[in-house]
């Protein structure tokens, strides 16, 4: 945990700059905007739909069909069944004598920033700020990062803790508690991974490639903010081949348009806000944030 506090500590002064400007969105700071110039486009929902009427509905699995465009749904009742769903009721409750003394690996850093922060800041020529990175990934047993998401020290520091996309097999007490493949989606892609933090924990725009997509979620709330592979020219897609599916900009709810001028103009999106019983459908190739507006757990799993 003294590792854990000292990553925190040096965290706490990177980039000043760029997290000043990240964070006003709560601030009315001049020169910033808060999304693309359209309005978003209505996500429905469907509710509790069988297997059958989520592959015609979602999916477009029908014969009249063809090759019919696919279209970010929000579905509930999925997770109905779950053993998740009744027991995982606060961070707290995922830890028990099997989880707790397991090492899991945590990203650290500052709320409302994501993985993408030093490559925006080279794009925008901000270098001057550039020092170490702005984030850290580390090792630590899972009861410690736990007691670090309960204790509130993250919210009073702006600094966020993410177990994020972890293989949910690497915790097998909660791979019993989740019950896929749904009868919904029974061709997975990859195995399901499983999402945990704190509040402000963002992922910035990028796209997945391994098929559709399918977050569930479980615990607290998240804005999912979704944008089709149309829009391609307007995201500044990284060129770097770390980063070749994510975008550049660093806070798609608080950017600079004097900066990032194309992403004002986008002309199709689509944003939600989901709960525990949610399930967001998200076709493959389409670009999406992830913002989380409270400590939350969720766990996605891409399909064929």
């Amino acid at each position: 945990m003294l590792r854990v506090i000292a990553v925190l500590g040096k965290i706490s002064l990177r980039h000043p700059n760029i997290v000043c400007r990240c964070l006003s969105s709560c601030t009315g700071e001049s020169g910033l905007v808060f999304r693309p110039l359209l309005e978003p486009t209505h996500i429905a929902k469907l509710d509790s739909p069988s297997p059958a009427d989520f592959s015609s509905e979602v999916l477009g699995r029908d014969s009249d069909s063809g090759d019919a465009k696919l279209y970010p749904r929000i579905v509930t009742g999925l997770t109905k069944n779950w053993p998740a769903s009744r027991k995982w009721s606060t961070i707290g409750s995922l830890l028990s004598e099997r989880t707790a003394h397991l090492s899991v690996p945590v990203e650290l850093g500052k709320k409302n920033v994501g993985y993408n922060i030093d490559a925006s800041m080279t794009y925008t020529g901000e270098t001057e700020a550039l020092g170490a990175p702005s984030w850290q990934r580390t090792d630590i047993r899972f009861d410690l990062f736990v007691q670090l998401l309960e204790s509130g020290r993250l919210e009073e520091e702006g600094l966020v803790a993410y177990l994020s996309q972890v293989s949910i097999d690497e915790i097998p007490p909660l791979e019993e508690d989740v019950q896929l493949p749904l009868p919904h989606t029974p061709q997975l892609a990859a195995n399901p991974n499983l999402w945990i933090g704190s509040k402000g924990t963002y992922t910035p725009i990028h796209r997945d490639i391994l098929g559709h997509n399918l977050l569930f979620q479980l615990l607290g709330t998240k804005h999912v903010r979704l944008y089709p592979p149309t829009q391609y020219s307007r995201l500044y897609i990284s060129t770097d081949p770390f980063l070749r599916n994510t975008s550049l900009i660093p806070f798609d709810h608080s950017f600079d348009r004097s900066r990032w001028p194309l992403f004002g103009e986008v002309d199709e999106w689509y944003e939600c806000i989901i709960g525990p019983g949610d399930a967001l459908f998200m076709p493959k190739g389409w670009y999406h944030s992830v913002w989380a507006l409270e400590k939350s757990i969720s766990v996605n799993s891409w399909f064929l």
